[in-house]
């Protein structure tokens, strides 16, 4: 413990600092310039020039990310018929039948073949059996004759 109290006695902790301070502000110039007014210009229209550049670029960035992706089930659906050239006939009955089978969003359609099977729909659809085996072949038929695979 005595040798804390010489080794502290030693170091001055609030003390007289200012040999420290010199040395640290000789790592500054001494002959700066005074600020002008054209030097102040200058500073602040680079600043609001990175800020304009910055702001540019976030916007061109957020307008690719809404091209990219969805984030609306009816505007997916719409542009997935319109991909698959169906008329309004058909995009109605696909929407009749996305609320058959209780699906959320309409286009889930357009990636399982399966609810196009009649079989398990009321007896109302069996009558539209024919209709949704053409939809059926037009979006999911590899041939590029098929109705609608454009």
């Amino acid at each position: 413990m005595h040798e804390l109290a010489i080794w502290l006695g030693s170091r001055p902790l609030l003390g007289d600092q200012s040999e420290v301070l010199r040395g640290l502000a000789r790592g500054f110039p001494a002959n700066q310039p005074e600020p002008t007014a054209s030097r102040l210009l200058t500073g602040v229209l680079f600043l609001v020039s990175f800020a304009a550049l910055v702001w540019l670029l976030a916007r061109v960035a957020r307008r690719n990310d809404k091209r990219g992706s969805y984030n609306n089930p009816r505007a997916l659906f719409r542009a997935l018929c319109k991909l698959h050239r169906l008329d309004r006939t058909q995009r109605k009955l696909l929407l009749r039948l996305a609320q058959a089978r209780q699906l959320e969003q309409p286009a889930a359609l357009f990636l399982e073949p399966l609810h196009f099977e009649t079989a398990d729909l009321p007896q109302p659809w069996q009558a539209q059996a024919e209709s949704l085996e053409i939809l059926h072949r037009a979006l999911f038929s590899r041939t590029p004759d098929a109705p609608g695979t454009g």
